[in-house]
C-alpha cells in the first residue's frame, strides 16, 4: 500500500543526496556547508534503506522477492552502462579500480549493489526474532562507525576505508533490516504526543555531530555513516509515515522523480563543472537540482513508449 508521506519524503531526501555530492554551500560557507553535507543531509541515504525494507516486508510475504532482486539487478546494470563512459578507461589503466567498480557501482550507484547485497541477506534472515535482529542491525552499524571514525581520525590504516564501512554489512543491511522490522511489526508513528519534537531533536543531533567533527578536523572530512543516523533516519522515516496519506497520481509521480533524480543527478554535476560552475555553490546545487528534475520529469514522461518488458525492469519506482 502505497504512502504518500513516503512518497514526498523520498522526493527531499533526492534533493538532499544532490546537496551532499554538490558540497551543499560550502562555497560560500565551509561551515553551514559542513553542517548540511556532513550533517543534516546525511540522513537522506538510510531513510531510503528503512523505506526500501518496509515495503520488502509485503514483498517477500506475496513471494516476489526473486523478482524484487532480478529488477533491482537490471536497474544496476543498466545505470552502470549508463555512466561507463566515466569510469571505462580504468580497464587499461588500473584493471583493480576497474573491476572493484564494476562490482560495487560507480559513485552513488554503490547503493543499488548494496540493496540488491542487502534484500537477499534480509531475505535468508527473516525467520529471526524481533529482538536479535535489531541486535544485528544496531551492531553492524555501530561497528561500521566505529571503522569510518578509525579511518578518519586515524586510529586506524585504511587505505580506501569507504569501500569497507560504506558497504551492504555495515550500511546497507543495517537499515533495510529497520524497515523490515518496522513493518513486520506494526510500527507506524512515532510514540508520544509531540512527533515533531522527536523529528528536531533526532535532526538536531546529526547538524550537533557534524559540527564536532569540524571542529576536530578543522577541515571537511565526509562522514557517510553518521552515529546519530541511526536513531535520526527511523525517527525521520516513521514521522512521514505517521503523516495523513492519501495516495494518488502526484505522490506516486514524486516518488518516481526521487528514484530517478538520484541516479541521474552526477551527469548534471560533471556538466555543470565542465562549465565551471564552483563545487558547493549555490549555482551548482540549483543548477544539479532543476537539471535532474526536468530530466525525470521528461523520462518518466516518455516512459510509456517503451516496450512492456522494458517498462518492467527500467522503472525507478521499482528500487524503492
Amino acid at each position: 500500500m502505497r504512502n504518500s508521506g513516503l512518497d514526498y519524503l523520498k522526493f527531499v531526501m533526492a534533493l538532499m543526496v544532490i546537496g551532499i555530492h554538490c558540497a551543499s554551500i560550502g562555497y560560500h560557507s565551509e561551515l553551514w556547508g559542513v553542517l548540511t553535507a556532513q550533517g543534516l543531509f546525511r540522513v537522506a541515504v538510510p531513510v531510503f534503506f528503512i523505506i526500501n525494507g518496509y515495503y520488502l516486508y509485503d514483498s517477500i510475504r506475496k513471494g516476489q522477492a526473486t523478482s524484487v532482486v532480478s529488477q533491482l539487478f537490471m536497474l544496476f546494470a543498466c545505470w552502470q552502462l549508463a555512466y561507463l563512459y566515466f569510469y571505462a578507461d580504468l580497464a587499461l589503466t588500473h584493471t583493480d579500480q576497474f573491476l572493484t567498480t564494476l562490482l560495487l557501482g560507480y559513485n552513488h550507484l554503490w547503493y543499488l549493489s548494496a540493496l540488491v547485497v542487502s534484500v537477499i541477506a534480509v531475505y535468508f534472515i527473516r525467520r529471526g526474532s524481533t529482538r536479535l535482529l535489531s541486535y544485528w542491525a544496531v551492531g553492524l552499524y555501530l561497528f561500521g562507525v566505529l571503522l569510518q571514525y578509525g579511518s578518519n581520525y586515524q586510529w586506524l590504516e585504511m587505505a580506501n576505508g569507504y569501500l569497507y564501512f560504506r558497504s551492504a554489512l555495515f550500511f546497507g543491511i543495517p537499515f533495510v533490516l529497520i524497515g523490515f522490522l518496522l513493518r513486520r511489526e506494526g510500527v507506524s508513528r512515532l510514540p508520544g504526543r509531540y512527533p515533531l519534537l522527536w523529528l528536531a531533536g533526532a535532526l538536531s543531533l546529526l547538524v550537533l555531530e557534524a559540527a564536532l567533527n569540524y571542529q576536530q578536523h578543522q577541515q571537511v572530512v565526509g562522514y557517510d555513516l553518521p552515529l546519530s543516523a541511526l536513531l535520526a533516519a527511523p525517527v525521520l522515516f516513521l514521522w512521514a509515515l505517521g503523516l495523513p496519506s492519501v495516495s494518488s497520481g502526484r505522490s506516486r509521480l514524486y516518488s518516481q522523480m526521487a528514484t530517478t533524480i538520484y541516479l541521474i543527478h552526477p551527469w548534471f554535476n560533471y556538466l555543470l563543472h565542465l562549465l565551471n560552475v564552483p563545487q558547493g555553490s549555490i549555482a551548482k546545487y540549483a543548477g544539479s537540482v532543476l537539471g535532474s528534475m526536468a530530466a525525470a520529469y521528461l523520462y518518466l514522461l516518455f516512459q510509456p513508449l517503451l516496450g512492456k518488458g522494458q517498462r518492467a525492469t527500467l522503472s525507478p519506482d521499482r528500487a524503492s
